[in-house]
């Protein structure tokens, strides 16, 4: 099984030009796939699939 890469909330918000708080909405809301680092704890930093991050950098280049 393929591992697939992932980033921080800051570096998704980075790449994106968006803050890591609204990379966290983005989860929440389904836009973006990621996971908690301990599901069990409330405020668990997340990790971006990096795949997520580049589908939506492409949506926006075909839209320029």
């Amino acid at each position: 099984m393929e591992e697939r890469e992932t980033v921080t909330t800051v570096e998704a918000g980075k790449m994106l030009d968006v803050s890591p708080s609204t990379i966290s909405r983005m989860v929440k809301a389904g836009d973006l796939a990621g996971y908690k680092l301990n599901p069990h704890r409330r405020n668990s930093p997340l990790r971006i699939f990096l795949d997520t991050v580049d589908r939506i950098l492409e949506a926006r280049r075909t839209l320029e």
